[in-house]
């Protein structure tokens, strides 16, 4: 895409690591030299930006695949198994053999399982309850949710994390200050609740200045 304005210095809405605070980065305005439509985005220092935005290059690659129909069924379906694909190369959930490498197999799940435009993909639903991990995206493991269910069962079970583990905040090697969740914590001292986690989790050092740890 075509970068055709500079935005400025904007909130990336990401954590810094060493302070808890927000990071910033410069925003541009790109416009795809396909389909003309444009799209607000951090810019890009790689010499490779791609000429497409995501919408032509997944038509484009659709397209040579033969994952094209009138109605934009097959197409619809097949940006949601480049989607699962993607998010699990970057995450801790798998895809199944059969549908790893083969999105027909994936459309012809999808359309006979209850599949219309707007629905959602979950396998947490039915992971979380056969207790199975890692969690896998299947036949027998996923549904088709509406986006409002998805929010729901999303914030429910962060939520249900965050408000179960006590923590403490630590300063010079000895417990400063303990509260019942991270959400309690970020209430009470205005320290980002996800930086709190972090620490917690052994992911980053510090949240607003201070160490934290679950209480044990």
């Amino acid at each position: 895409m075509k970068l055709i304005k500079d935005l400025g210095m904007r909130n990336t809405g990401k954590i810094r690591s060493d302070s808890g605070k927000y990071r910033y980065s410069r925003y541009g305005l790109y416009m795809c030299n396909v389909c003309g439509k444009t799209k607000e985005k951090q810019i890009s220092k790689s010499s490779k930006e791609s000429l497409m935005c995501r919408s032509c290059r997944s038509k484009k690659v659709a397209t040579k695949h033969g994952f094209t129909d009138k109605d934009n069924i097959y197409y619809s379906i097949y940006v949601q198994w480049q989607s699962m694909n993607r998010r699990c190369s970057i995450g801790n959930s798998i895809v199944c053999d059969e549908w790893k490498s083969n999105p027909k197999n994936f459309i012809e799940w999808a359309i006979s399982n209850g599949w219309s435009k707007g629905l959602h993909l979950d396998k947490d639903i039915i992971c979380e309850k056969e207790n199975i991990s890692p969690k896998v995206y299947s036949p027998y493991t996923c549904m088709w949710i509406t986006g409002s269910e998805n929010s729901k069962e999303s914030s429910s079970r962060n939520n249900s994390k965050n408000k179960s583990i006590p923590v403490v905040m630590i300063r010079e090697d000895s417990i400063d200050q303990e509260f019942s969740s991270a959400v309690d914590a970020e209430s009470k001292t205005g320290i980002c609740r996800s930086s709190i986690s972090k620490c917690c989790k052994h992911k980053q050092k510090t949240a607003g200045g201070y160490k934290w740890k679950y209480k044990t």
